[in-house]
């Protein structure tokens, strides 16, 4: 399968530069726009372009250290939270950001989900799979022990934290209409991770690898718009 997912991957990240880009030029021309809607476009643009120079660098084999690991992932994670958030505003159009109980614990949850996968990077011993986008497999791995010291029970305390914002984030959401489609999700795919880290523990298979990544995104990317749409409601949505 790894010929099939590393050319998806460049095809998808190719086509994100461009799309961006073209998002951003559009913004700054629409009218009556919040400042959200043009500024944070460019955000996703200059996030891809760190993204990419590091997708480079290990393209061509050559070194990435860990502290360059985590400034590329976290610029992508960063370039797909401001689109979310840019959709959201350009959809709602609202007169300001209304804070929230729930918009307040989502965005706490995204600050600590992103925490967590950052703190992997230096966690992570060699070949380890704390450093692919994941959640802890419910146990401290020998690999990263040795490698890192107490990044690796850092990372875990920092994921029991996230997923206890998630949780209550999704239970302060679940009786408004506009939110409960994102909080129900949140709850899902929480639950599916937290599956796919206890197969992965029991079964060491690496063909589970690719779906836990994959729910792992789709966690964050719906905690992102749970957070962007609860904070732009307005009027007597809110």
């Amino acid at each position: 399968m790894n010929p099939w997912i590393e050319m998806t991957h460049r095809t998808s990240a190719i086509l994100v530069g461009p799309a961006a880009l073209a998002a951003a030029i559009l913004a700054l021309r629409l009218k009556g726009a919040v400042p959200l809607v043009k500024a944070l476009p460019w955000v996703t643009v200059a996030g891809a372009l760190v993204a990419g120079y590091f997708g480079r660098q290990t393209v061509l084999g050559l070194p990435v250290p860990a502290w360059g690991g985590a400034l590329d992932l976290g610029s992508a994670l960063a370039a797909m939270a401001a689109m979310v958030v840019a959709t959201e505003a350009l959809e709602r159009t609202p007169t300001r950001p209304s804070p929230s109980r729930v918009s307040s614990l989502a965005w706490v949850s995204v600050t600590v989900m992103v925490a967590m996968h950052l703190v992997s990077l230096f966690a992570a011993g060699p070949r380890s799979y704390t450093r692919c986008l994941s959640w802890p497999v419910w146990e401290l791995l020998a690999a990263d022990q040795l490698a890192s010291g107490p990044a690796q029970v850092i990372r875990i305390g920092l994921a029991i934290g996230a997923a206890c914002a998630v949780l209550a984030s999704s239970w302060y959401a679940r009786h408004q209409a506009a939110l409960r489609g994102p909080a129900v999700g949140t709850g899902v795919l929480l639950v599916i991770v937290l599956i796919f880290g206890l197969a992965l523990r029991v079964t060491h298979s690496d063909q589970l690898g690719v779906p836990f990544s994959v729910a792992t995104v789709a966690l964050l990317w719906t905690q992102v718009l749970l957070a962007a749409r609860a904070s732009l409601r307005i009027g007597d949505e809110r």
